[in-house]
């Protein structure tokens, strides 16, 4: 059933009807619409809301199939309840809530229970994974209010702004390969391919001809142990 009662919508999914969208006729009448309950379909997607985004500030996707918050609106300026509860939301849950966390500077109650994402107890996760998961939506989000069906408490307010930063995981960027190393990965060609031996690239040479090694920058090292300590520069 879907219909408008003042500036409420309401796409309720029921056996018979499930939207995959919201309904053409709820979107044109999207300017003065603060609230929006389309649990139980099977939307996949935040597409279609752009109409909504300047004055919402309920939305209910409860039961669909988003998996992503990467199709939110560009910004969400009112928006302070955003209700995600069992969709199937995955990945970088650090990029996918500060994206949120920018798009609507106004969010005060979110709530993600059974979604991949949210390590809670009813799935099967510890305690203290959903704790620790609190802490860094606190950070990531810091206008949550509400967290789930709890209110983020004192302790882990505190916790977000001491110790946040540190739950935020960071990788360090791969050195670049050296140049031999790159040009051997070029398509072989008529007179001859590229393999690896060791830290040596050798280019093999057709049948009847020496292949000449090429050594490139030392990318391995020996590890210091009892039994290196008796190998000589010579033997290297």
């Amino acid at each position: 059933m879907a219909h408008r009662i003042g500036t409420s919508v309401q796409c309720i999914g029921c056996g018979l009807v499930s939207f995959r969208a919201l309904p053409p006729e709820i979107i044109a009448g999207a300017k003065d619409v603060s609230e929006i309950n389309a649990t139980d379909n099977s939307i996949s997607s935040f597409d279609g809301l752009e109409p909504f985004a300047g004055s919402l500030q309920t939305l209910i996707l409860d039961s669909n199939c988003i998996s992503s918050l990467d199709s939110l609106p560009i910004m969400m300026p009112k928006l302070k309840t955003l209700w995600l509860n069992k969709n199937a939301i995955v990945g970088d849950v650090q990029l996918a809530f500060g994206t949120l966390a920018s798009k609507c500077p106004c969010l005060d109650y979110l709530s993600l229970m059974f979604n991949p994402c949210c390590p809670h107890e009813l799935t099967g996760h510890t305690e203290q994974e959903y704790r620790r998961y609190r802490v860094l939506i606190k950070f990531l989000v810091p206008t949550v209010k509400i967290l789930d069906s709890a209110v983020v408490t004192e302790e882990e307010a505190d916790q977000a702004a001491t110790r946040g930063r540190f739950l935020v995981t960071r990788c360090a960027p791969l050195p670049d390969a050296p140049a031999s190393v790159i040009e051997s990965k070029a398509a072989p060609t008529s007179a001859g391919r590229t393999s690896f031996l060791g830290s040596a690239i050798v280019a093999e040479k057709p049948s009847g001809e020496v292949a000449a090694p090429v050594f490139a920058e030392q990318t391995r090292f020996y590890k210091a142990s009892d039994g290196n300590r008796y190998i000589g520069n010579a033997d290297l």
